[in-house]
C-alpha cells in the first residue's frame, strides 16, 4: 500500500481490554520497557497504554475516549469485545483492510466516524508473546513510514 494519502505514524495508542494470561504479561512486557498505563485524561506521548480490563465498557464508548484518540495515528485493539463496542461508538462504516501482520492480528484503515482515516489493527486478546507490541508497532512503522 502507497503512504501518500495518510499521515505517517509518530503516536500509538494500544487499547487494552481483555485481562488474560497472555495479555497481562503482555502488559507486564511494556510496562518494564518504559511504557505506561494512561487515563483518558493524561496528556498523550509516542505510544500509550489504554488498559479497561473487563467490563469497563463506559469509559471505552465513552466520547472523551474516542476523542483522545483522534490525536494517534495508529490504534491498536486488543480484544474482539473491545474493537467492537469502540468501533461501534465511534460510528465506523467499515474497516478497509491492508496486509496482515500474522493470523489473528488484522490491518486495516478505518471507514467513517470519529476516527476515519486512522490505521487500525485488531488483535485478539490472547495472541502474541510478551512482546507481542512492540513487534506490531515496529513491523507497521517500517511497512507505512
Amino acid at each position: 500500500m502507497n503512504n501518500k494519502n495518510h499521515n505517517l505514524i509518530n503516536k500509538t495508542a494500544i487499547v487494552i481490554g481483555t485481562n488474560t494470561y497472555e495479555t497481562l504479561m503482555q502488559i507486564h512486557h511494556m510496562l518494564l520497557n518504559g511504557l505506561k498505563i494512561h487515563n483518558i485524561s493524561d496528556e498523550t506521548g509516542e505510544t500509550d497504554i489504554y488498559y479497561f480490563g473487563t467490563n469497563n465498557w463506559r469509559n471505552i464508548n465513552s466520547k472523551d475516549f474516542i476523542n483522545k484518540l483522534k490525536k494517534y495515528d495508529l490504534i491498536i485493539i486488543s480484544g474482539g469485545e473491545t474493537a467492537f463496542s469502540l468501533l461501534n461508538s465511534s460510528e465506523f462504516k467499515f474497516i478497509k483492510n491492508m496486509q496482515c501482520f500474522m493470523p489473528l492480528v488484522s490491518c486495516g484503515i478505518i471507514n467513517g466516524g470519529d476516527l476515519d482515516s486512522k490505521y487500525v489493527i485488531l488483535k485478539g486478546g490472547g495472541i502474541g508473546g510478551p512482546d507481542i507490541y512492540f513487534k506490531i508497532i515496529d513491523y507497521f512503522k517500517k511497512l507505512y513510514n
